[in-house]
């Protein structure tokens, strides 16, 4: 979603969360990366690599030294479970931790990333 149509319906008075969630899940991924994008941040979207086997992170951004790592969730409400919010927090953590492993092993993809 284009970020200025963003910032007219919820200036309008309109609930973001209700806005974002009539757009598709790819829409939705875009929208973050952008909103990273517009903070000054370098963006990555839908990074793979590979350790002990192929991960994905769907949002790397960075800023000097700051990086997030977002894994982006656009899910109905049937799915806004404690549990399953649970998994999707274990799992990010386990690319965040790999992904981390890969930089230390990959110095010189480490340093293309974060300068």
């Amino acid at each position: 979603m284009d970020l200025s149509i963003l910032r007219k319906k919820v200036s309008s008075g309109k609930d973001i969360e209700d806005v974002l969630k009539k757009i598709e899940w790819k829409d939705f991924e875009k929208t973050v990366a952008d909103i990273f994008y517009k903070h000054g941040f370098r963006v990555k979207q839908s990074f793979r690599f590979k350790t002990n086997r192929k991960y994905e992170i769907d949002i790397l951004a960075f800023r000097n030294r700051l990086a997030f790592c977002i894994d982006c969730k656009h899910w109905s409400k049937d799915r806004e479970k404690r549990s399953a919010l649970i998994r999707a927090i274990k799992a990010q953590k386990v690319r965040v931790d790999e992904l981390k492993r890969f930089l230390s092993s990959n110095l010189d993809f480490h340093a293309l990333i974060i300068t």
